[in-house]
């Protein structure tokens, strides 16, 4: 049993398709996780460096900043290769990209959502 103290795990969602955010902001919202989202990766380095997230889900595909860039910066620097970096790509190279950028996972669109739990869960 977790205590009432225990400060929920933080999420950052950042994905240019409002229906799929909504979608996942819903679901792990009711597992109890604080959710953060972003629709764009423009301001998504200041954003973890005062939120500090405990686990991203992050497009590839987004404008100004692409979802690869993200994840390759964020796994070069010592203060954030700690976190996990989840892709959220439609892409059928997905894995191969995933693994190109040091992502720790990757999970396909259209998604189940009892993958997108577990998948938190799995990091979390």
């Amino acid at each position: 049993m977790t205590s009432q103290l225990t400060p929920a795990k933080k999420i950052l969602i950042c994905d240019d398709e409002e229906s799929i955010v909504e979608i996942m902001n819903i679901v792990l919202s009711e597992k109890g996780y604080q959710i953060k989202t972003l629709s764009d990766a423009q301001d998504i380095f200041k954003v973890i460096e005062r939120w500090k997230p405990d686990l991203i889900f992050i497009d590839l595909w987004m404008p100004e900043i692409s979802g690869d860039e993200v994840v390759r910066e964020l796994k070069r620097n010592k203060k954030t290769a700690h976190i996990p970096v989840i892709i959220v790509t439609a892409n059928k190279d997905s894995q191969k990209i995933a693994n190109a950028v040091n992502a720790n996972d990757y999970i396909s669109k259209p998604f189940d959502i009892i993958e997108l739990e577990n998948m938190a869960e799995k990091y979390l």
